[in-house]
């Protein structure tokens, strides 16, 4: 899926207040800065991509609880979503595939 189509999809969540997004399997090799739009997010799927680094912004997405990023090429987690809290209430699954 292009860049294109991906915001599309991260805009149309940012209009209806979405609280899932799943963008598995779009070959992203990165996470879009338009996801910080999406203020009620709760379960973010990024399983089966590219991605290698996850952005900071995700730390202050307070209501973001599960984040999918089986399968992608990880090598830089921010400590601050380490620090944040993730393993309670919070789940990462694929966290140190990769690594």
């Amino acid at each position: 899926m292009d860049r294109t189509a991906v915001l599309q999809k991260i805009d149309r969540g940012a209009d209806t207040n979405a609280m899932e997004l799943n963008l598995s399997k779009m070959e992203l090799t990165e996470i879009p800065e338009a996801i910080a739009a999406l203020k009620q997010l709760k379960n973010f799927d990024l399983r089966s991509n590219r991605i290698t680094i996850v952005p900071q912004l995700l730390a202050q997405m307070p209501k973001l609880t599960k984040l999918g990023l089986d399968n992608n090429p990880l090598s830089n987690v921010p400590p601050e979503i380490i620090r944040r809290g993730w393993g309670r209430r919070r789940t990462i699954s694929g966290l140190f595939y990769g690594w």
